[in-house]
């Protein structure tokens, strides 16, 4: 309590490096993933990039109308431009994105206690909620090391 959690990500290097990822699991989980950073002026400046998109299918099924009832989907990004003026000074710009859509977001649904494995993962709704969020922040850093 009233402490500073500081966390340090990996700074960028001189030589280009990346990753990919693919996961896929149950109910048409799906999560893809990747990464690359690179200098475009050698120990000045550098550029890099994230990004993952994730989706399921949903867990519930809507008795309704027979559909899939808590479909989600995102896509995240996060972007940055590193100029580093001299050993003891550097400036980052950074960008990030969220957006997700998620329909059947709320599956709160009143079981009958006797009836729970029956009813599992099972809704009856004539409405459905749909949730769409868009985050998008920018920062700018500036840092300068000092002597001490």
């Amino acid at each position: 309590m009233g402490g500073v959690i500081n966390i340090i990500t990996k700074q960028p290097t001189n030589k280009t490096a990346g990753f990919g990822e693919l996961n896929f699991g149950t109910f048409g989980t799906q999560r893809y993933t990747a990464r690359v950073h690179t200098p475009l002026i050698k120990d000045k400046l550098y550029v890099g990039a994230s990004v993952m998109f994730d989706a399921r299918d949903g867990f519930y099924i809507n008795v309704f109308n027979n559909s899939k009832f808590d479909v989600h989907n995102s896509f995240t990004g996060n972007y940055f431009v590193k100029y580093v003026a001299s050993p003891k000074s550097s400036a980052t710009f950074n960008l990030k994105h969220y957006n997700r859509q998620n329909s059947g977001t709320f599956t709160l649904a009143p079981y009958d206690i006797a009836k729970v494995d029956s009813a599992k993962f099972k809704v009856n709704c004539n409405a459905v909620a749909k949730a769409h969020d868009n985050t998008l922040n920018a920062s700018t850093t500036l840092n300068y090391f000092g002597e001490k």
